[in-house]
């Protein structure tokens, strides 16, 4: 983009209505970047003929090496559109599961999405969850069914075939986001968000125009409404848009259309107006019958001339692609339907706002509301940005990443400006990490795919690039000119970080170093954790194998730029109990100084139901609110909860990990003085809940969090002559909370992915061997219609996923795929602590059991790289013992 280009861009963005903001989403390899380029190559930027091989938005070598796309990266383009010159901001976002951070970064700062599915390979789990992420976002949506080529060529399906292959992943994708939109109005999660929502529950409909059908290898696309161009003059009919999709014929004796046919074997208008022209192109060109003069008369009958598609030095393929593509011309498809059916900035912030702003009907002022919901680009407008994420600029033209954390040019604020003006110099408040400081935005760039252009300003509702303020952004920022803005609401991520590396520097004198670039690779990557271990270890949380790889390589090439050595990758798992719920509690007191102090609790696994309720990691996470009143509700149906929480839930925690995994109940009816015990336990709340939490964060077993555990406090005591302090109360309960575990059996509960392998039938067996070696539960085996390929879905857990898709690589030849996608939490049952104690139990196993349960060896395992593990390794050490010959 030339700086002339760029100027042009700013003064189209001053029109808000004339703004679209989207995303490319979709499963990894389905086709968003191919597409990409054909856009880019629209505005001049790229050759069209390189469209889809130089992947032009993967600007990081490691993406251009995988071929697939690891960062979410916007470029700025421009389209005229029913006499108006348009602005475009398209955002390339990564479809492999493990960057799930990225994809919610470009739905938060999007308007709409262009949900891209292969019609080979159907929806996939990834499909769904994108879908149901970009509903729960709000966005407009259109849908683009992309490689019908390979429908032809490689599927070889008649055009009839195509389209009840076309028409079944359209009702797919409609039945998914109508069973997550009953799912959102029952759990009440959408009262604040105004989505789309048809009567019919119909979102995806050719005959509206959202759904794009295309080949991004032959360069053509094509929507109903061009077919409805093409036979308005042939075939007279007032609805014609809606009769070229669906069950609908033509009668040719009345010239109407009817639902059922009149003769047999009569085809839908859909098959022979618009699939059978583009099946005859392709018949011609590569079929067995193919012939330059049908060829040429095909041509001619589609007024395209000779000139333009027949090259004597092109292939039969190279031809076709030239005539679809000056027929159905890819780009200007795409970007015509982008601009009629995705909402402009202007419409989409009255919908989404009120959403996105925890507060933003209560406590927002009238006038900042008004400039929200208005997108008021007025000078005198108050100025709000939001700031999703921090870029690192190695890779982009004309910017080098600095070598130091607080260098203003470091990194760059990947953002969108909501109301007013964002300039270069302008004096702002920046929300971030629950702090508020004062800042001066350094400059301001627009983004051109591969690299930055500088600009004066940036109106509302466009997306840019904020410099100078890195030291004050951790992960995502909320700009204003105002200090009353309240902060936008963090992201919604699909995954938590589950694989976890141990990270240490070569040359213990690069500590230093190293640190300073695990603090820039937290600012950076939203879904990046770092912390460190009581044992001193710097200890790295990411969303899966491909994810850790990158991370590691962004830490030794760009932030740290030290030589790092990487552990095995780890897993997190957490703690809880088991017990007949029957059975009668079992209470453990704790005392200090001779009874001055003294707390009874009870420890309790909670029930099924509410263990439902939190085994999803996807709804279990950034300490939800409406999980914990559902967990509440269910705990005060349940008997032998329902006395517990009748006073409500003293606290819940891990709240500092962000998940539901034990709540802190108190029923002090069995006491001489309730009201005593009510009142002591608010004076020392506050040490209470601390020891509650740490507890929650530290198990018994092996240290890790608690899941499903619910902790009752019986009866509390406090002697006020007595020196007792907050300090002395919060290990006491911590301690006690550990105690009343332990009289219950402990069991260890695990991360399961949900695996989904895809691949060809003559590997089915070699698939099969690898995951059941891996204690994996085969979910279903679905056959893809038409084909010999077909996908396995299975539970599998973390800690046996490292190296499956090596393995599965080199077994199959590279013939399989497996997609990994963090699902919920299992509780193990194997007891690590099992010691045989009945005649059969001995008669069975000995009296020392030879192999150690799975359970008991991923114990050791934990407990070994914390050095908690304590082996013995002498037995009878009272006395040397000697064995001499004749004794």
């Amino acid at each position: 983009m030339s700086v002339r280009m760029a100027d042009a861009v700013q003064k189209l963005s001053e029109k808000p209505e004339n703004i679209r903001n989207f995303c490319m989403v979709a499963h990894v390899d389905h086709g968003k970047t191919t597409l990409s380029d054909y856009l880019v190559a629209s505005n001049g930027i790229l050759s069209p003929q390189l469209a889809g091989e130089v992947r032009l938005l993967d600007s990081r070598p490691d993406e251009q090496e995988r071929c697939i796309t690891m960062k979410a990266s916007s470029i700025a383009l421009h389209h005229a559109y029913a006499g108006k010159t348009h602005v475009l901001n398209l955002v390339d976002s990564p479809g492999h599961i493990d960057f799930s951070c990225e994809v919610s970064t470009a739905m938060r700062l999007c308007d709409g999405a262009v949900v891209i599915v292969d019609v080979v390979d159907g929806v996939t789990q990834q499909t769904s969850s994108i879908l149901r992420q970009t509903y729960q976002e709000g966005l407009s949506m259109c849908l683009v069914l992309n490689k019908i080529d390979l429908l032809v060529t490689t599927q070889q399906y008649t055009a009839e075939e195509a389209y009840l292959r076309l028409r079944s992943i359209i009702e797919i994708c409609n039945a998914i986001l109508a069973s997550y939109a009953n799912q959102m109005k029952i759990q009440e999660l959408d009262q604040d968000m105004k989505r789309e929502d048809p009567s019919d529950d119909v979102w995806f409909d050719p005959s509206k125009g959202n759904v794009l059908f295309c080949s991004c290898y032959d360069g053509w696309a094509v929507s109903v409404d061009f077919f409805v161009r093409l036979y308005k003059d042939k075939v007279p009919l007032h609805n014609l848009a809606e009769a070229l999709w669906g069950e609908h014929y033509l009668d040719p004796k009345t010239k109407t259309v009817t639902p059922k046919p009149k003769k047999a074997g009569q085809l839908p208008l859909a098959v022979q107006l618009m699939l059978e022209p583009i099946w005859q192109l392709y018949d011609a060109f590569l079929g067995d019958s193919a012939s330059e003069e049908r060829q040429k008369q095909l041509s001619e009958k589609l007024k395209i001339a000779e000139s333009k598609w027949n090259n004597p030095r092109r292939d039969p393929r190279g031809k076709l692609k030239a005539l679809l593509s000056v027929w159905m011309p890819l780009a200007p498809c795409v970007l015509d339907t982008v601009c009629s059916r995705l909402g402009s900035p202007v419409t989409l912030q009255r919908r989404r706002l009120p959403s996105l702003v925890p507060g933003f009907e209560a406590d927002t002022p009238a006038e900042l509301k008004e400039a929200l919901m208005n997108c008021d680009q007025s000078p005198e407008a108050p100025c709000i940005v939001y700031i999703c994420k921090l870029i690192d600029t190695q890779y982009l033209v004309g910017r080098v990443v600095g070598s130091v954390e607080n260098h203003d040019g470091a990194f760059i604020g990947f953002g969108r400006v909501y109301s007013g003006r964002l300039r270069a110099g302008q004096p702002v408040y920046v929300h971030s990490d629950g702090v508020v400081v004062e800042a001066t935005v350094g400059s301001v760039y627009l983004f051109r795919g591969a690299g930055l252009e500088e600009t004066s300003e940036v109106s509302a509702g466009f997306l840019c690039g904020v410099g100078g303020l890195t030291p004050c952004i951790t992960k995502y920022a909320t700009i204003s000119s105002v200090p009353n803005m309240p902060p936008f609401k963090p992201l919604v991520l699909q995954s938590t970080s589950i694989v976890r590396l141990s990270v240490f520097p070569k040359d213990p004198r690069s500590l230093q170093e190293l640190e300073r670039g695990l603090r820039l690779l937290y600012k950076v990557d939203p879904q990046v954790e770092v912390s460190m271990l009581p044992t001193g270890e710097h200890v790295i949380g990411t969303a899966g194998e491909v994810h850790a790889e990158r991370c590691l390589k962004d830490l030794i090439d760009t932030f740290a730029q030290v030589e790092v050595v990487a552990s095995e990758p780890l897993v997190s798992f957490r703690e809880t109990i088991v017990s007949n719920l029957s059975a009668k509690p079992k209470p453990h007191t704790a005392s200090l100084m001779d009874g001055a102090f003294h707390v009874t609790l009870q420890a309790r696994p909670l029930p099924a139901e509410v263990l439902e309720l939190i085994k999803d990691d996807g709804k279990n996470s950034g300490n939800n609110p409406q999980l914990l009143r559902q967990a509440v509700a269910a705990l005060a149906e349940h008997r032998r909860f329902s006395a517990d929480v009748k006073n409500g839930v003293v606290s819940s925690g891990p709240s500092r990990l962000g998940f539901l995994g034990a709540v802190l109940l108190a029923n002090f009816d069995g006491t001489a003085d309730p009201v005593a015990c009510w009142a002591t336990l608010q004076d020392w709340k506050e040490s209470v809940v601390a020891g509650f939490q740490a507890a929650c964060e530290s198990g018994p077993m092996a240290q890790e969090p608690l899941y499903g555990v619910a902790f009752v406090v019986t009866n509390i005591f406090v002697d006020a002559d007595s020196d007792i302090s907050g300090g002395m109360v919060l290990p006491s309960v911590r301690e006690a909370c550990r105690a009343a575990m332990k009289l219950h059996p402990r069991r260890l509960v695990e991360p399961v992915y949900e695996c989904t392998v895809y691949s060809s039938g003559f590997t089915q067996g070699k698939i099969y061997a690898s995951l059941s070696r891996r204690r994996s539960e085969i979910v279903e085996e679905v056959p893809n219609e038409g084909s010999d390929l077909f996908y396995i879905r299975c539970w599998l857990p973390a800690v046996e996923a490292f190296g499956l898709q090596d393995e599965l690589r080199v077994q199959t030849q590279g013939a399989s795929t497996a997609q990994l996608q963090m699902s919920h939490w299992e509780v193990i049952d194997a007891d690590p602590y099992f010691v045989p104690t009945t005649k059969e139990e001995f008669e069975e196993h000995g009296a020392e059991v030879a192999t150690k349960n799975i359970a008991e060896q991923l114990l050791e395992r934990i407990m070994r790289r914390k050095g908690l593990y304590r082996e013995r390794v002498v037995e009878n050490a009272e006395k040397q013992k000697f064995s001499l010959k004749g004794a």
